[in-house]
């Protein structure tokens, strides 16, 4: 396996070969931003957005179906989570790669920050194709205390992953992702075991790799701690649990103490289902108050800068990363927007 610096963009489809000459940053990022994974990420996350916020719940099985076909069929299946992970743990990869790679994931992450884990619930292929499958009539319900006990499995499973590609230096993981043998119609046998074992189960159980194994949930899930626009109850909740029987992902549980509805936003796939499902509109989507946004900061404060030392740790910063000769390549940042004024606000 060749090292990383002598790749292609794994995201996408430009490459940069060890030893050439170094790219002008706005022309990568140029392409980067025009790459068809980044746009039609981009334009089917706004569509979802919009639905989500208007309450368009139909346009979700729609918006799955295409991201399905075209994202995971045609371009072969993004983002594909295991791949997805190397490239960010890699130490040295080319300023190509770092670029789409950043962008391709960046705005599902951004997403995130906003609306929860949006990419999951509306684009996902993978996810798409589990809910394919999947027979509600005959769906099990997992024991909450089992099923949030292998909800942490994911966890230890992407620090293994990220301290393999650290040691090895290489992705040791590719073609290791089973989705990409019914995305790319070809893999070895035990991947399409695999994938059998998997979809098998997702007949069953609602979204398995989703909720149990995907490294790209605990990405987008601890992005969604901090989500600013999030599922709310009203004091007009009877608690008739209508809505946790609806919820596929089980991330809705009832406080013993203050029997009011909790909605656990790392696990929650903001596919509006529970919301649908209430006879008294007691869910509803709504922009988080500033005490509970401010606590949700300082609940992540800790696991945001352990990840940031990291990322430094290992020399990628935004303002610089390194080209194919491992030389520091500036990246260009822009100053934050001043705020509006009260009165320019009010007019």
């Amino acid at each position: 396996m060749p090292p990383a610096s002598a790749l292609g963009s794994v995201v996408g489809g430009s490459t940069q070969k060890a030893g050439s000459k170094p790219t002008d940053t706005w022309s990568v990022l140029a392409r980067a931003l025009m790459e068809p994974k980044a746009v039609a990420v981009a334009l089917l996350l706004a569509v979802a957005a919009v639905a989500f916020l208007r309450g368009y719940r139909w346009l979700r099985r729609p918006v799955l179906l295409v991201s399905l076909g075209y994202l995971g069929f045609y371009l072969g299946g993004c983002l594909c989570p295991l791949g997805a992970i190397q490239n960010l743990a890699l130490p040295e990869t080319t300023m190509n790669q770092k670029v789409t790679f950043l962008v391709t994931l960046g705005v599902p992450l951004l997403t995130a920050l906003f609306f929860g884990r949006l990419y999951c619930g509306w684009i996902c292929p993978a996810g798409a194709l589990q809910e394919l499958v999947h027979y509600r009539k005959s769906a099990l319900v997992v024991p909450p205390r089992l099923d949030r006990w292998l909800k942490l499995l994911k966890y230890p499973l992407l620090v293994v992953l990220v301290a393999a590609v650290r040691v090895a230096g290489e992705p040791i993981f590719d073609g290791m992702d089973p989705f990409k043998v019914a995305f790319d119609r070809g893999g070895e046998g035990l991947l399409l075991v695999a994938l059998v074992v998997i979809l098998g189960l997702s007949v069953f159980v609602y979204r398995p790799w989703c909720r149990y194994v995907c490294p790209m949930a605990v990405v987008f899930g601890l992005a969604s701690r901090l989500s600013l626009v999030r599922l709310v109850p009203s004091a007009s909740c009877a608690a008739c649990k209508l809505c946790i029987k609806q919820c596929g992902s089980q991330s809705i549980t009832v406080d013993r103490e203050t029997r009011s509805l909790k909605v656990d936003r790392a696990e929650c796939l903001s596919c509006g289902s529970c919301v649908k499902a209430c006879r008294k509109s007691a869910l509803h989507v709504a922009r988080a108050s500033l005490p509970s946004y401010l606590t949700s900061v300082v609940r992540s404060a800790p696991i945001g800068s352990g990840l940031f030392m990291s990322y430094l740790e290992r020399g990628m910063r935004f303002g610089h990363t390194t080209d194919g000769n491992g030389k520091a390549f500036p990246f260009p940042c822009r100053e934050y927007p001043r705020r509006r004024s009260r009165a320019s606000r009010s007019r």
